[in-house]
Protein backbone atom coordinates (compact mmCIF):
# COMPACT_ATOMS: atom_id res chain seq x y z
CA UNK A 1 0.00 0.00 0.00
CA UNK A 2 1.40 3.40 -1.03
CA UNK A 3 1.53 6.20 1.48
CA UNK A 4 0.15 9.54 0.47
CA UNK A 5 3.25 11.38 1.74
CA UNK A 6 5.81 9.00 0.25
CA UNK A 7 7.24 5.55 0.99
CA UNK A 8 6.94 4.19 4.48
CA UNK A 9 10.35 4.01 6.17
CA UNK A 10 11.66 0.46 6.30
CA UNK A 11 9.28 -0.81 3.64
CA UNK A 12 11.47 -2.42 0.94
CA UNK A 13 8.53 -3.10 -1.36
CA UNK A 14 7.53 0.53 -1.31
CA UNK A 15 11.14 1.56 -1.92
CA UNK A 16 11.35 -0.68 -4.98
CA UNK A 17 8.03 0.70 -6.21
CA UNK A 18 9.31 4.26 -5.77
CA UNK A 19 12.50 3.51 -7.66
CA UNK A 20 10.49 2.08 -10.52
CA UNK A 21 8.14 5.05 -10.53
CA UNK A 22 11.09 7.50 -10.66
CA UNK A 23 12.13 6.14 -14.05
CA UNK A 24 11.49 8.60 -16.92
CA UNK A 25 8.16 8.07 -18.59
CA UNK A 26 7.34 8.81 -22.16
CA UNK A 27 5.57 12.12 -22.50
CA UNK A 28 2.04 11.85 -23.74
CA UNK A 29 1.41 13.47 -27.09
CA UNK A 30 -0.89 16.46 -27.26
CA UNK A 31 -2.29 18.30 -30.22
CA UNK A 32 -1.51 21.61 -28.50
CA UNK A 33 2.14 20.87 -27.75
CA UNK A 34 5.25 21.06 -29.94
CA UNK A 35 6.67 17.94 -31.46
CA UNK A 36 9.99 16.81 -30.03
CA UNK A 37 11.44 15.91 -33.39
CA UNK A 38 10.58 19.31 -34.89
CA UNK A 39 13.77 21.21 -35.70
CA UNK A 40 13.82 24.89 -34.75
CA UNK A 41 13.26 26.84 -37.89
CA UNK A 42 12.17 30.47 -37.73
CA UNK A 43 10.93 30.44 -41.30
CA UNK A 44 8.66 27.46 -40.62
CA UNK A 45 7.51 28.87 -37.31
CA UNK A 46 6.49 32.13 -38.92
CA UNK A 47 2.82 32.10 -39.75
CA UNK A 48 2.15 32.97 -43.36
CA UNK A 49 -0.91 34.98 -44.24
CA UNK A 50 -2.34 36.24 -47.52
CA UNK A 51 -0.88 39.42 -48.96
CA UNK A 52 -4.24 41.19 -48.86
CA UNK A 53 -7.74 40.71 -47.51
CA UNK A 54 -11.11 42.00 -48.66
CA UNK A 55 -13.41 43.41 -46.02
CA UNK A 56 -17.16 42.91 -45.93
CA UNK A 57 -17.76 46.30 -47.52
CA UNK A 58 -15.56 45.39 -50.48
CA UNK A 59 -12.48 47.40 -49.48
CA UNK A 60 -9.21 45.65 -50.21
CA UNK A 61 -6.57 46.00 -47.51
CA UNK A 62 -2.93 45.18 -48.23
CA UNK A 63 -1.27 43.61 -45.21
CA UNK A 64 2.26 44.66 -44.26
CA UNK A 65 5.13 42.17 -44.58
CA UNK A 66 5.33 41.95 -40.78
CA UNK A 67 1.95 40.17 -40.69
CA UNK A 68 2.18 38.21 -43.92
CA UNK A 69 5.68 36.89 -43.32
CA UNK A 70 6.59 37.54 -46.93
CA UNK A 71 9.14 40.00 -48.21
CA UNK A 72 8.28 41.60 -51.58
CA UNK A 73 11.97 41.79 -52.43
CA UNK A 74 12.69 38.24 -51.34
CA UNK A 75 15.36 39.51 -48.94
CA UNK A 76 15.21 37.94 -45.48
CA UNK A 77 17.03 40.95 -44.03
CA UNK A 78 14.13 43.18 -45.03
CA UNK A 79 11.74 40.91 -43.15
CA UNK A 80 14.07 41.04 -40.16
CA UNK A 81 14.01 44.85 -40.31
CA UNK A 82 10.21 44.79 -40.31
CA UNK A 83 10.17 42.53 -37.27
CA UNK A 84 12.71 44.66 -35.41
CA UNK A 85 10.74 47.80 -36.22
CA UNK A 86 7.59 46.19 -34.85
CA UNK A 87 9.36 45.32 -31.60
CA UNK A 88 10.78 48.82 -31.17
CA UNK A 89 7.40 50.41 -31.87
CA UNK A 90 5.78 48.13 -29.30
CA UNK A 91 8.36 49.17 -26.69
CA UNK A 92 7.73 52.85 -27.36
CA UNK A 93 3.96 52.43 -27.14
CA UNK A 94 4.04 50.66 -23.77
CA UNK A 95 5.77 51.42 -20.47
CA UNK A 96 9.54 51.57 -20.81
CA UNK A 97 11.40 48.64 -19.30
CA UNK A 98 14.62 49.84 -17.71
CA UNK A 99 17.57 47.44 -17.49
CA UNK A 100 18.48 45.97 -14.09
CA UNK A 101 20.58 48.00 -11.70
CA UNK A 102 23.77 46.05 -12.41
CA UNK A 103 23.46 46.29 -16.20
CA UNK A 104 22.93 50.04 -16.46
CA UNK A 105 25.57 52.25 -18.04
CA UNK A 106 27.02 55.21 -16.12
CA UNK A 107 24.71 58.21 -16.18
CA UNK A 108 25.94 61.42 -17.85
CA UNK A 109 26.15 64.70 -15.94
CA UNK A 110 22.65 65.98 -15.17
CA UNK A 111 21.17 68.79 -17.26
CA UNK A 112 18.48 71.02 -15.78
CA UNK A 113 16.18 73.56 -17.37
CA UNK A 114 15.31 77.01 -16.05
CA UNK A 115 12.72 75.51 -13.69
CA UNK A 116 15.23 73.11 -12.12
CA UNK A 117 13.76 69.99 -13.77
CA UNK A 118 16.24 67.43 -15.02
CA UNK A 119 16.12 66.94 -18.77
CA UNK A 120 18.31 63.84 -19.25
CA UNK A 121 16.74 61.30 -16.92
CA UNK A 122 17.17 57.60 -17.56
CA UNK A 123 13.66 57.28 -19.00
CA UNK A 124 14.19 60.21 -21.36
CA UNK A 125 17.51 58.84 -22.58
CA UNK A 126 16.01 55.39 -23.18
CA UNK A 127 13.08 56.85 -25.09
CA UNK A 128 15.40 58.96 -27.25
CA UNK A 129 17.52 55.90 -27.97
CA UNK A 130 14.50 53.87 -29.07
CA UNK A 131 13.24 56.79 -31.17
CA UNK A 132 16.58 57.04 -32.98
CA UNK A 133 16.59 53.29 -33.55
CA UNK A 134 13.07 53.45 -34.96
CA UNK A 135 14.04 56.25 -37.33
CA UNK A 136 17.11 54.33 -38.49
CA UNK A 137 15.03 51.23 -39.24
CA UNK A 138 12.44 53.25 -41.16
CA UNK A 139 15.17 54.88 -43.27
CA UNK A 140 16.64 51.48 -44.14
CA UNK A 141 13.23 50.10 -45.07
CA UNK A 142 12.50 53.10 -47.28
CA UNK A 143 15.72 52.44 -49.17
CA UNK A 144 15.44 48.65 -49.42
CA UNK A 145 11.71 47.99 -49.62
CA UNK A 146 9.95 49.82 -52.47
CA UNK A 147 6.49 48.87 -51.16
CA UNK A 148 7.07 50.19 -47.66
CA UNK A 149 5.25 53.34 -46.60
CA UNK A 150 6.57 55.34 -43.68
CA UNK A 151 4.21 55.95 -40.74
CA UNK A 152 2.36 59.24 -40.61
CA UNK A 153 4.15 60.30 -37.42
CA UNK A 154 7.58 59.63 -38.88
CA UNK A 155 9.95 62.59 -39.05
CA UNK A 156 13.39 62.14 -40.65
CA UNK A 157 16.20 62.46 -38.17
CA UNK A 158 18.11 65.69 -38.48
CA UNK A 159 21.65 65.36 -39.80
CA UNK A 160 24.18 67.56 -38.06
CA UNK A 161 27.82 68.54 -38.28
CA UNK A 162 30.01 70.44 -35.86
CA UNK A 163 32.83 72.76 -36.96
CA UNK A 164 35.21 74.13 -34.33
CA UNK A 165 36.01 77.85 -34.63
CA UNK A 166 39.79 78.39 -34.18
CA UNK A 167 39.30 81.30 -31.81
CA UNK A 168 42.23 80.31 -29.56
CA UNK A 169 44.72 80.19 -32.44
CA UNK A 170 43.51 83.54 -33.84
CA UNK A 171 42.04 85.54 -30.93
CA UNK A 172 41.84 88.83 -32.81
CA UNK A 173 40.09 87.49 -35.90
CA UNK A 174 36.35 88.13 -36.20
CA UNK A 175 35.08 84.70 -37.28
CA UNK A 176 31.58 85.31 -35.94
CA UNK A 177 31.18 88.50 -37.94
CA UNK A 178 32.24 86.80 -41.17
CA UNK A 179 29.76 83.94 -40.65
CA UNK A 180 26.78 86.03 -39.53
CA UNK A 181 27.39 88.97 -41.85
CA UNK A 182 25.73 92.40 -41.81
CA UNK A 183 22.52 91.98 -39.81
CA UNK A 184 22.62 88.22 -40.43
CA UNK A 185 22.57 88.51 -44.23
CA UNK A 186 25.46 86.09 -44.84
CA UNK A 187 24.05 83.50 -42.46
CA UNK A 188 20.58 83.71 -44.00
CA UNK A 189 21.97 83.46 -47.53
CA UNK A 190 23.94 80.29 -46.74
CA UNK A 191 20.92 78.76 -45.02
CA UNK A 192 18.69 79.48 -48.01
CA UNK A 193 21.18 78.11 -50.54
CA UNK A 194 21.83 74.84 -48.67
CA UNK A 195 18.42 74.34 -47.00
CA UNK A 196 20.07 73.96 -43.59
CA UNK A 197 20.23 75.76 -40.27
CA UNK A 198 23.54 77.33 -39.27
CA UNK A 199 24.01 78.41 -35.65
CA UNK A 200 26.97 79.46 -33.52
CA UNK A 201 27.15 77.58 -30.25
CA UNK A 202 29.59 77.21 -27.40
CA UNK A 203 31.48 79.42 -25.01
CA UNK A 204 31.19 83.06 -26.03
CA UNK A 205 28.26 82.67 -28.43
CA UNK A 206 25.79 84.32 -26.01
CA UNK A 207 26.26 87.72 -24.42
CA UNK A 208 26.88 87.78 -20.71
CA UNK A 209 23.82 88.38 -18.58
CA UNK A 210 21.38 86.58 -20.85
CA UNK A 211 19.46 83.49 -19.76
CA UNK A 212 21.39 80.26 -20.15
CA UNK A 213 19.94 77.72 -22.52
CA UNK A 214 20.95 74.09 -22.90
CA UNK A 215 20.84 74.43 -26.69
CA UNK A 216 23.65 76.98 -26.71
CA UNK A 217 26.10 74.45 -25.20
CA UNK A 218 28.02 77.14 -23.34
CA UNK A 219 30.33 74.58 -21.75
CA UNK A 220 31.70 73.46 -25.14
CA UNK A 221 34.23 75.21 -27.32
CA UNK A 222 33.04 77.88 -29.70
CA UNK A 223 31.75 76.04 -32.78
CA UNK A 224 29.33 76.20 -35.67
CA UNK A 225 26.44 73.70 -35.59
CA UNK A 226 24.93 72.82 -38.97
CA UNK A 227 21.69 70.81 -39.10
CA UNK A 228 19.59 69.68 -42.05
CA UNK A 229 17.33 66.96 -43.38
CA UNK A 230 19.83 65.57 -45.89
CA UNK A 231 23.50 64.78 -45.45
CA UNK A 232 24.32 66.33 -48.85
CA UNK A 233 22.91 69.68 -47.74
CA UNK A 234 24.85 69.56 -44.48
CA UNK A 235 28.11 68.80 -46.31
CA UNK A 236 27.52 71.69 -48.74
CA UNK A 237 26.91 74.13 -45.88
CA UNK A 238 29.97 72.83 -44.02
CA UNK A 239 32.14 73.51 -47.10
CA UNK A 240 30.87 77.11 -47.28
CA UNK A 241 31.49 77.73 -43.57
CA UNK A 242 34.93 76.07 -43.67
CA UNK A 243 36.13 78.65 -46.19
CA UNK A 244 35.18 81.41 -43.76
CA UNK A 245 37.11 79.74 -40.93
CA UNK A 246 40.43 80.21 -42.77
CA UNK A 247 42.05 83.49 -41.62
CA UNK A 248 43.06 85.93 -44.39
CA UNK A 249 44.79 89.30 -44.48
CA UNK A 250 42.64 92.40 -44.55
CA UNK A 251 43.83 93.28 -48.06
CA UNK A 252 43.07 89.80 -49.42
CA UNK A 253 39.74 89.29 -47.65
CA UNK A 254 37.30 90.00 -50.47
CA UNK A 255 34.43 88.47 -48.46
CA UNK A 256 34.84 91.03 -45.68
CA UNK A 257 35.00 93.91 -48.17
CA UNK A 258 31.72 92.81 -49.73
CA UNK A 259 30.16 92.51 -46.28
CA UNK A 260 31.17 96.06 -45.39
CA UNK A 261 29.76 97.31 -48.68
CA UNK A 262 26.46 95.51 -48.01
CA UNK A 263 26.34 96.92 -44.49
CA UNK A 264 26.82 100.44 -45.87
CA UNK A 265 24.05 99.83 -48.37
CA UNK A 266 21.70 98.65 -45.60
CA UNK A 267 22.53 101.67 -43.45
CA UNK A 268 22.10 104.02 -46.41
CA UNK A 269 25.69 105.30 -46.32
CA UNK A 270 26.94 103.58 -49.45
CA UNK A 271 28.61 106.00 -51.86
CA UNK A 272 28.66 104.69 -55.37
CA UNK A 273 31.85 105.02 -57.37
CA UNK A 274 32.24 108.31 -59.25
CA UNK A 275 33.56 108.10 -62.79
CA UNK A 276 36.18 110.56 -63.98
CA UNK A 277 34.98 112.80 -66.82
CA UNK A 278 38.51 112.96 -68.21
CA UNK A 279 39.54 109.31 -68.52
CA UNK A 280 36.26 107.55 -67.66
CA UNK A 281 37.78 105.37 -64.92
CA UNK A 282 36.15 105.05 -61.47
CA UNK A 283 37.87 105.81 -58.21
CA UNK A 284 38.90 109.47 -58.58
CA UNK A 285 37.27 112.77 -59.55
CA UNK A 286 38.09 114.65 -62.73
CA UNK A 287 40.24 117.38 -61.15
CA UNK A 288 42.53 114.71 -59.64
CA UNK A 289 42.88 112.65 -62.79
CA UNK A 290 46.53 111.79 -63.53
CA UNK A 291 45.83 112.02 -67.27
CA UNK A 292 44.30 115.47 -67.10
CA UNK A 293 47.40 117.28 -68.41
CA UNK A 294 47.96 114.68 -71.12
CA UNK A 295 44.66 113.93 -72.75
CA UNK A 296 42.71 117.14 -72.20
CA UNK A 297 41.60 118.85 -75.44
CA UNK A 298 42.90 122.38 -76.06
CA UNK A 299 41.59 124.85 -78.67
CA UNK A 300 43.88 126.27 -81.31
CA UNK A 301 45.27 129.79 -80.71
CA UNK A 302 42.93 131.62 -83.13
CA UNK A 303 39.84 129.91 -81.76
CA UNK A 304 41.00 130.54 -78.22
CA UNK A 305 41.27 134.31 -78.92
CA UNK A 306 37.83 134.38 -80.56
CA UNK A 307 36.36 132.51 -77.59
CA UNK A 308 37.85 135.01 -75.16
CA UNK A 309 36.42 137.93 -77.13
CA UNK A 310 33.01 136.29 -77.24
CA UNK A 311 33.21 135.73 -73.52
CA UNK A 312 34.00 139.42 -72.99
CA UNK A 313 31.05 140.48 -75.11
CA UNK A 314 28.74 138.14 -73.19
CA UNK A 315 29.91 139.63 -69.93
CA UNK A 316 29.36 143.15 -71.27
CA UNK A 317 25.87 142.30 -72.42
CA UNK A 318 24.98 140.85 -69.04
CA UNK A 319 26.49 143.89 -67.27
CA UNK A 320 25.57 147.01 -69.35
CA UNK A 321 26.71 149.48 -66.68
CA UNK A 322 30.25 148.16 -66.62
CA UNK A 323 32.62 150.74 -68.06
CA UNK A 324 35.04 148.19 -69.25
CA UNK A 325 32.55 146.55 -71.58
CA UNK A 326 30.84 147.56 -74.80
CA UNK A 327 27.33 148.93 -74.95
CA UNK A 328 24.51 147.25 -76.77
CA UNK A 329 24.65 149.55 -79.80
CA UNK A 330 28.40 149.29 -80.07
CA UNK A 331 28.30 145.52 -79.73
CA UNK A 332 25.68 145.26 -82.47
CA UNK A 333 27.73 147.50 -84.78
CA UNK A 334 30.86 145.46 -84.14
CA UNK A 335 28.95 142.29 -84.85
CA UNK A 336 27.67 143.60 -88.21
CA UNK A 337 31.16 144.80 -89.10
CA UNK A 338 32.49 141.30 -88.56
CA UNK A 339 29.85 139.99 -90.92
CA UNK A 340 30.91 142.52 -93.57
CA UNK A 341 27.70 144.50 -93.61
CA UNK A 342 26.44 147.86 -92.42
CA UNK A 343 23.90 148.68 -89.79
CA UNK A 344 20.48 148.65 -91.48
CA UNK A 345 19.32 151.46 -89.24
CA UNK A 346 21.84 153.92 -90.76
Amino acid sequence: RRHVWGPIPGDSAAASTTSNSSAPRRKRKSRWGDRDDAAPNEEKALMLMPDSIVLSNGIKVVLPPVLTGRSPTGDPEVLSLHQTLLDVTRKLAGPLELPPEGERSPSPPPIYDTMGIRQNTREVRLKEKLTRERGRLIEQLLMRDPTYKAPTDYRPEKKSKKLIIPQKEHPGYNFIGLIIGPRGATQQRMQAETNTKIAIRGRGSVKEGLTRDAKTAEDDELHVMITGDRQEDVDAAAAMVSRLLEPLDEEMNEHKRLQLRELARINGTLKESEFCHVCGDPGHPGHLCPRQQQDIYRLPAQLAVAAEEQYARDVARMNPGDAGGLGGEQAFGAFMAELGGADPRD
